[in-house]
């Protein structure tokens, strides 16, 4: 993907159900990820009442979505995580941590916000900054 290039969805990832982009990239090599949550190409929950579940399946989308746009978890410079309660901050924590350590990406600054997800069995939201120009 480059600048100004429609934006194809890598296949088995959900079409956006509103009025934005997967990822974006600006004119200085940073790639956005809109929040991706654990939905499958059809629009069903995948890991049902399982944040770490839903975490690992994020994590996949996000490599099919920096992949496509040139970059990997290792150009990850920052991530906004959003949890919608907070007593599923540790199971995301483990998910988040060994998908990092998995790909030997090292692991990006961060926040972390409890908020309410577009749907009631949404655990976990996160999107990704990545740089072209970080290895």
């Amino acid at each position: 993907m480059t600048i100004g290039q429609s934006w194809v969805i890598p296949a088995g990832l959900p079409t956006p159900s509103g009025p934005y982009s997967l990822a974006s990239v600006t004119p200085d090599g940073l790639v956005h990820t809109a929040g991706l949550v654990a939905l499958d190409a059809h629009g069903a929950v995948v890991g049902l009442n399982d944040a770490a579940a839903q975490t690992r399946e994020i994590f996949a989308q996000a490599n099919a979505i920096l992949d496509a746009a040139g970059v990997s978890l290792r150009n990850v410079v920052f991530a906004h995580v959003f949890v919608s309660d907070m007593a599923h901050y540790s199971a995301m924590n483990a998910a988040y941590r060994e998908a990092f350590h998995n790909s030997g990406a090292p692991l990006p600054p961060r926040y972390c916000i409890r908020a309410d997800l577009v749907k009631a069995e949404l655990l976990v939201e996160i999107a990704f900054v990545a740089n072209r120009l970080s290895s």
